[in-house]
């Protein structure tokens, strides 16, 4: 059970990105717990018994000190992940005293892990459910960030379509008016059609360069009727 508990805490705390020590004894702990369940069936109970008791209390430790970590680091679910696991430790040190002679034997000794589980769950379903919420709300926020970058990299696109469509024009203006010249002059037929080809040619280009800015004009809802 300790083993699966500590493979929720390292996933839920994020304990990877948020503190590397703990996840590295969350790790250490994990491996510890499949050689004990693994030499179980080897050992005595009690010897089973012996070596299961410290390394429950360590684990708990452990789990609490992720979930304080959690919550000094600013994260709103540590406080309910520390709730669930302070209930079972709590639980399993009233089992463990009661097993050992230190506590009386009780209904509620007997049944203080049923009890201290079932809170575990509800509390652990809180923590779930307001985590999901968190995600949604970081999620929303990446979008309306990446749309308002993008609208700024739009807008930053058109201005400087704009400002070099403006930059363009004016030296074209300058070829065409030069061109209307040099026709007024004296060509051979075959210098005329390069002028004329030239002319044209400087003509669609200006064209090209209005439609620019007519287009940046209607997406900065510029554009006048």
């Amino acid at each position: 059970v300790y083993v699966f508990a500590f493979s929720f805490a390292r996933e839920f705390l994020s304990t990877a990105a948020v503190d590397p020590f703990i996840d590295r004894l969350f790790k250490i702990l994990t491996i510890a717990g499949v050689l004990l369940a693994a030499f179980a069936f080897l050992l005595p109970e009690m010897a089973v018994f012996i070596y299961g008791i410290p390394f429950c209390l360590i684990g708990s430790s452990v789990c609490l000190l992720a979930g304080v970590n959690n919550i000094a680091k600013g994260y709103r679910s540590g406080y309910f992940y520390l709730a669930a696991i302070g209930a079972v430790t709590i639980g399993a040190t009233i089992y463990i005293g009661m097993v050992v002679g230190l506590c009386s034997r009780n209904w509620v000794s007997q049944n203080i892990l049923k009890i201290t589980t079932t809170i575990e769950v509800l509390l652990l379903s809180f923590a779930l459910t307001d985590r999901i919420k968190i995600i949604r709300k970081e999620k929303d926020a990446m979008k309306d960030s990446m749309v308002k970058t993008l609208k700024e990299q739009n807008r930053s696109k058109d201005e400087f379509l704009a400002i070099v469509s403006h930059e363009l024009r004016t030296p074209m203006n300058g070829v065409q008016g030069a061109l209307d010249l040099v026709k007024h002059q004296p060509l051979s037929t075959e210098v005329r059609d390069y002028v004329e080809m030239a002319s044209t040619s400087s003509d669609n280009m200006v064209t090209l360069i209005n439609d620019i800015l007519d287009f940046t004009e209607l997406q900065n809802h510029e554009a006048k009727i």
